[in-house]
């Protein structure tokens, strides 16, 4: 779980999920792979994720942006085997 503002860049491929919580974050995966999937919380703003891989099973969503977010970006991030790619729960830019 990212529960502080900053900019965060894998080293390794993560083989879970990661959940962020705060506010003001650049996830930036740097060419590598999270293999369960990222959750952004709700209510947050200012979050970036880029430049990876994002997979999840086929029941679950690779990204899942829950509701009022404000200002995301998603970069040159694909996903692959999940249920959806990116799913957006009533997110506002």
């Amino acid at each position: 779980t990212i529960s502080s503002s900053g900019v965060y860049c894998l080293a390794n491929t993560i083989s879970g999920a990661i959940t962020i919580a705060a506010s003001a974050v650049l996830l930036d995966l740097s060419d590598r792979k999270v293999t369960q999937g990222i959750t952004v919380n709700q209510n947050l703003s200012q979050i970036t994720i880029k430049n990876g891989v994002v997979e999840n099973t086929s029941s679950a969503d690779a990204i899942i942006v829950n509701s009022a977010v404000n200002e995301f970006v998603i970069d040159n991030v694909t996903t692959k085997r999940a249920k959806r790619g990116i799913f957006v729960d009533t997110a506002y830019n």
